[in-house]
């Protein structure tokens, strides 16, 4: 046998060489043998890749991003400002960066209630009025189907951020949110 870097390549068979015949035989049986379980992984793949996408759909890529703060403190949001985006919000996402959240945006003040269907990691939810004063703020577990997270008065904004985020920032109820105003945002003169 001759040493190549990384791999090794056997002699090419002859027919005078019954050792190396015998081990073309076998290599030519384990390529044919391996063929069913790699179809079926193959397809395996096919399928996950498909569920994916069915189950991201526009989760699978990030929405654009804002910089808004809250108490003072600079936090980079995407922004969920149609049914269709609240509806998905943090939905099958498995991570989400320390000073990173998602800012839901409703078109009036009311009660709002959050759930966790579907989504893999804890979170905490900040809940704002009009004006863009905090409300309240609740811790919600991972794929807890079962408690609604409301707020404690009418909101027009929602923040959910990282387990702990408020609290290690020193943000509590009274906490001003600042938006940048532009005509999508449309956000309170909170800065």
């Amino acid at each position: 046998m001759t040493r190549w870097p990384d791999c090794w390549f056997a002699n090419v068979p002859n027919e005078s060489d019954s050792e190396t015949m015998i081990m073309s035989d076998r290599n030519r049986y384990a390529r044919h043998s391996h063929q069913p379980m790699l179809l079926a992984l193959m397809a395996l793949a096919l399928l996950a890749t498909s569920q994916w996408l069915i189950a991201f759909g526009d989760n699978g890529q990030r929405w654009e991003s804002i910089v808004i703060e809250v108490g003072g403190v600079p936090l980079t949001v995407e922004v969920a400002d149609t049914p269709e985006r609240v509806a998905r919000g943090l939905k099958y996402r498995d991570h989400l960066g320390w000073h990173e959240g998602m800012l839901f945006m409703f078109p009036e003040p009311k009660t709002r209630s959050f759930w966790m269907k579907d989504t893999p990691i804890d979170l905490d939810i900040g809940f704002f009025d009009r004006h863009g004063r905090l409300l309240n703020i609740a811790q919600m577990r991972a794929f807890d189907a079962d408690t609604l997270h409301r707020s404690a008065k009418p909101a027009k904004y929602a923040l959910e951020v990282n387990p702990g985020w408020f609290a290690r920032n020193g943000i509590g109820a009274g906490a001003s949110l600042g938006i940048p105003q532009t005509p999508e945002t449309g956000g309170p003169s909170g800065k």
